[in-house]
């Protein structure tokens, strides 16, 4: 009996979803105080690839899309019951990551979007910095292979490797 209420939820939800948008849209399941609509199933499916959709079906992917969601939201809610979001912790994190969304942002809109450097310019200030030339490693040729064996064992022991 739960199993095809949970479909006709899904088969309902899908319908839905396909519909013309509403004020509010069919609960599928509700985990404590959270409802999840058929707008979060559709919103969670889409960010789940095809690849990793899980069904004999398309009815059985869907079931299981709903479950992870469900999954999902309860740990959310028991997460937010323990006050996990206010973790020191985690609020640093928060904050860090915060700060670097900001700067990547400032740089995009302040320096990259307003600067464009042409191809001359780039190519004549590596020229004058000396970064047009590629750096190349030279090799050792020596005579016998005991010498070219000592050789490396003096430059794992750091001897100078022009010399």
């Amino acid at each position: 009996m739960q199993i095809i209420r949970i479909s006709l939820l899904i088969a309902v939800g899908l319908w839905l979803g396909c519909s013309e948008p509403t004020e509010e849209t069919a609960t599928l399941a509700k985990v404590g105080t959270e409802k999840i609509t058929a707008d979060d199933f559709s919103a969670f499916a889409a960010s789940i690839p095809d690849g990793m959709k899980v069904g004999a079906t398309p009815l059985e992917a869907a079931k299981s899309l709903l479950g992870s969601l469900i999954d999902k939201t309860l740990l959310l809610t028991e997460a937010t019951t323990i006050d996990l979001e206010n973790d020191p912790e985690f609020l640093a994190a928060i904050a860090k990551e915060a700060k670097s969304r900001i700067l990547a942002l400032y740089q995009k809109q302040e320096i990259s979007d307003k600067i464009a450097i042409s191809d001359e310019e780039l190519e004549e200030h590596q020229r004058a910095t000396y970064r047009h030339r590629a750096l190349r490693f030279s090799g050792i040729m020596l005579k016998t292979k005991a010498e070219a064996e000592k050789t490396i064992v003096e430059l794992e022991g750091g001897a100078d490797f022009h010399k």
